[in-house]
């Protein structure tokens, strides 16, 4: 399971925190079905306190965080991801504000194109996106 985006906790966030937080509730709740699938996490940062968050929530499960990665390494999870998971707007209000969803969703975009199954945050542009394809 794969997830492309840049670490950062204000604005317009990723929500890789999260990610981490919903696929360990997975691992504990279903064993079974977990067992063998590694959720890895790829992206760019400046914001290491919020890493060391996505670390620690990680801590003991199979998640693997990999920063600041070259273009090709990129390439080479996008291509041998089963899922890629987007959680970018979660938590967050439409309406209110319509500047912290992702806009297009392009790694969403990428990794269908790889071959991914996307799984998306039903809003803005990764649910049209998603829809589309």
């Amino acid at each position: 399971i794969l997830n492309v985006d840049r670490f950062v906790s204000t604005g317009h966030t990723k929500n890789q925190l999260e990610i981490v937080q919903a696929f360990v509730l997975l691992v504990k709740e279903e064993p079974d079905l977990t067992r063998g699938w590694e959720l890895v996490l790829v992206g760019s940062t400046n914001d290491d306190r919020y890493v060391h968050q996505v670390t620690e929530a990680a801590r003991g499960f199979p998640v693997r965080l990999i920063l600041n990665a070259p273009f090709e390494e990129v390439r080479q999870r996008y291509a041998t991801s089963a899922l890629y998971v987007h959680a970018s707007g979660f938590g967050r209000d439409a309406e209110t504000e319509p500047e912290l969803l992702e806009h297009f969703g392009m790694a969403v975009v990428e990794a269908v194109a790889s071959g991914c199954v996307p799984i998306v945050y039903g809003a803005a542009g990764p649910k049209e996106v998603v829809d589309i394809l």
